[in-house]
């Protein structure tokens, strides 16, 4: 299942893709909306992740009130970064759980791939949050990284291990395989979300020629 994500488009742009899209994640920390406007976006006939990663110039407040809007108005998962406070990353589960909502409870490293150690006790920390998905995503220097992220899907289920940056792509691909519920992808080539992220057009064209590849093999 490939999830598009979206950012740094209008209100009517976005409108008009989540009507074409089955599943879709809304940046909302790189979209200019309204709470109207919010409630309007998730309350469409689509799957949709509601997404609000930190900046400078929203305070955690304006987030809050963001997020419960769209989980309130339909929102199918709700994603929270582990580097929020704890009472931050409470208040959103307590008010997603009541909605019966799904949580995604994610970590980002835009530097590097921290070491398997780490990488273990960052998704521990963050299935404690009873979360219903944990994502990874970590940006990858070397090929090498790649084996730590991989190894992820050896010890847990229901996570998402992906790989930032030219050298991770690899990870957006082959982690459906090896046991992710869903990738993300950018809606083109030029409008990605995320270092590496690869367009949806693309990844459906990869998907079809592995199992292409399979179907001939089997």
């Amino acid at each position: 299942m490939i999830c598009v994500s979206i950012g740094n488009i209008t209100f009517n742009k976005a409108i008009d893709i989540i009507n074409n899209e089955n599943f879709v994640e809304l940046r909302l920390d790189k979209m200019n909306v309204t709470t109207d406007e919010i409630k309007t976006l998730f309350s469409q006939d689509c799957k949709l992740i509601a997404t609000y990663r930190k900046t400078n110039n929203i305070t955690d407040d304006e987030r809050l009130i963001s997020l419960k809007t769209a989980i309130d108005s339909g929102a199918y998962y709700v994603d929270v970064d582990i580097n929020n406070s704890d009472d931050f990353i409470n208040e959103i589960i307590f008010h997603a759980k009541n909605k019966n909502r799904k949580i995604i409870i994610s970590y980002h490293n835009f530097k590097e791939t921290p070491s398997e150690n780490f990488l273990n006790n960052i998704v521990e920390k963050c299935y404690s949050y009873n979360a219903d998905i944990v994502k990874v995503a970590c940006f990858v220097n070397d090929i090498s990284d790649n084996e730590r992220l991989f190894y992820l899907f050896n010890n847990y289920k229901n996570i998402i291990s992906i790989g930032m940056g030219e050298k991770g792509k690899v990870t957006r691909i082959a982690g459906l395989s090896l046991g992710a519920p869903f990738t993300y992808a950018s809606l083109n080539e030029n409008d990605e979300t995320a270092p590496g992220q690869i367009d949806k057009e693309t990844l459906i064209n990869i998907f079809n020629k592995m199992e292409d590849l399979k179907n001939k093999n089997d």
